[in-house]
């Protein structure tokens, strides 16, 4: 019993700290990344989900990071009630209690790429339980208008590689592929999207 209460102790430091929050994301996405799933849950599930909500306001990029990172291991190992249950969580996030700037708005004016990564894991959270939704979500039409104009500046400038650009329309492609016949033309203009772009 004495060692539990070392290692809530610890948990409590690591999530008070926002370094320390920071490196566990990143450390747990890495083991995401080369598929160590097993030991990336045994890591993620000393973090109790309340904390995420204490850590918002400090460090409201970290917060959706670790949001994503555990809605994204959830998928891959094959948890859709896990991963849904993140994305839900997520969306839900505020700020501060009193505050309605959601964690996902508060992030696009900082890191809207991480709000992209987001969006698109949670497509395919979408996507392992066979739900395929032909409207977009407001947050994610209007990152789509800023990459696509902030991409129109690079190729100006000589640089047509936007990879998260790229990721989010592959997975439009296939949301709007398995929708049905009558988004044919969505798939169509997705598919050819990046070439009039560039």
């Amino acid at each position: 019993m004495e060692n539990k209460g070392l290692l809530d102790n610890i948990i409590f430091e690591i999530c008070r700290n926002q370094k320390l929050f920071c490196k566990l994301e990143k450390k747990i996405k890495k083991l995401v990344k080369h598929f160590k799933l097993d030991h990336a849950k045994s890591i993620s599930k000393l973090i109790p989900e309340n904390l995420v909500e204490a850590f918002c306001y400090t460090a409201p990029v970290t917060s959706l990071e670790w949001c994503t990172v555990n809605m994204t291991l959830a998928n891959h190992r094959g948890d859709i009630q896990t991963s849904l249950n993140w994305k839900d969580k997520c969306a839900s996030l505020r700020l501060k209690p009193d505050d309605d700037t959601s964690l996902i708005q508060s992030v696009i004016e900082t890191n809207v790429e991480k709000v992209a990564d987001f969006f698109n894991h949670a497509f395919v959270a979408d996507h392992n339980r066979y739900y395929f939704n032909p409207d977009l979500p407001d947050n994610l039409t209007e990152i789509l208008n800023r990459f696509e104009k902030l991409h129109r500046v690079q190729c100006e400038s000589g640089c047509s590689v936007f990879p998260v650009l790229g990721r989010i329309y592959g997975t439009l492609i296939q949301n709007y592929a398995f929708c049905g016949p009558e988004f044919i033309k969505k798939v169509e203009n997705y598919s050819k999207k990046p070439f009039k772009i560039s």
